[in-house]
């Protein structure tokens, strides 16, 4: 008698141990995620899919590549995520630059932005570096997701739209000419012999001069990149490199005659509009982050606090550049293949 009372409750309870367990499995699911608005990244954490730029559903790049969340727990520890020698292959970051290993130390940590009380990654250049050498990019603190001991891409992407939201700490006025940079996040062509690199923004603690960050006789803060266009005048409104946006680069190309890279602030298409982007087309790129110096020696330290880093693309952006076969304009000088 005691065995029959008690095989319908371990059923029972059999059957509601299977349901937990689907329900668990279910709420890891694509479908369910996106049911639920939100989008799945290959790469990092999902995020609502209400913030996918609209820059990257014009060339429908509407698949999240990577979310470099440096927000999250992974980012606490730096050898978690990034490779500071080279010996590190299971890691998507490594220090360096596009054909650079770097001499300069890995002084680059999660902390809590004062600002905004979240966490974010902060490149940090110390003053007491000094002039390091051996070329501009010597000066630097800053890694790719390209190994150049082994020469091997850990994550790069045919076309595709990179967007950022990063913030300097501080300014440095009086700092010599070419002392306060660039800071910046990019991408650039590997194993090229002409290279491209695209610049989603560059800035500088200083007036450089030469429009590398800053228009000179606007010091201190207004990124100069032609793409950003003549007088600035889509800028937001008190912009500031001490404060957070969220900046946009939109590549496209049909994969045969031309290439357009558009530059965005806040979803905003900036200045003339989409340039024409050089001649190779065909070749995948890397994603870079890098603050320091320069070729000067810098006063103070220079921090660039990034909050995350994300790519989106075509759904077969692993095995293809993800080109298009249409060209379209808009206003404001707006041209993309899609």
């Amino acid at each position: 008698m005691k065995w029959l009372i008690a095989l319908p409750a371990l059923l029972l309870l059999a059957l509601f141990t299977l349901a937990g367990e689907h329900r668990a499995s279910a709420q890891r699911s694509p479908l369910l995620l996106a049911a639920s608005g939100m989008t799945t990244c290959d790469i990092g954490p999902p995020v609502p899919t209400s913030v996918i730029p609209p820059g990257a559903k014009l060339a429908g790049f509407t698949h999240c590549a990577a979310n470099f969340d440096f927000s999250q727990p992974l980012y606490a520890t730096l050898s978690n995520w990034f490779d500071c020698d080279g010996t590190n292959p299971n890691v998507l970051w490594h220090k360096g630059s596009a054909g650079v290993s770097f001499v300069n130390p890995c002084n680059i940590f999660q902390k809590v932005d004062t600002t905004t009380g979240r966490k974010v990654v902060d490149f940090e250049w110390l003053a007491s570096y000094g002039n390091r050498g051996n070329g501009t990019q010597a000066n630097q603190i800053g890694g790719w997701t390209y190994n150049n001991l082994n020469h091997r891409s850990s994550f790069d992407v045919g076309n595709y739209y990179i967007e950022t939201t990063s913030r300097l700490e501080q300014l440095c006025p009086n700092c010599a000419k070419n002392s306060g940079g660039p800071d910046d996040v990019y991408t650039w062509m590997t194993d090229q012999t002409d290279p491209d690199e695209v610049d989603i923004y560059e800035f500088q603690t200083n007036d450089a001069g030469g429009g590398t960050g800053v228009a000179a006789g606007n010091c201190c803060g207004i990124p100069a990149w032609t793409n950003w266009g003549p007088n600035k005048n889509a800028l937001p409104a008190g912009y500031s490199v001490l404060n957070y946006y969220r900046y946009g680069a939109l590549q496209t190309s049909d994969g045969a005659t031309s290439k357009y890279v558009c530059m965005y602030i806040d979803d905003v298409l900036q200045g003339a509009g989409c340039g024409s982007a050089g001649s190779t087309l065909n070749a995948r790129n890397n994603v870079l982050v890098s603050a320091g110096s320069n070729t000067g020696t810098s006063s103070q330290n220079i921090d660039m606090d990034v909050g995350y880093i994300r790519v989106w693309s075509c759904d077969a952006y692993k095995t293809s550049m993800c080109n298009g076969m249409t060209l379209a304009t808009g206003a404001n000088g707006l041209k993309y293949w899609h």
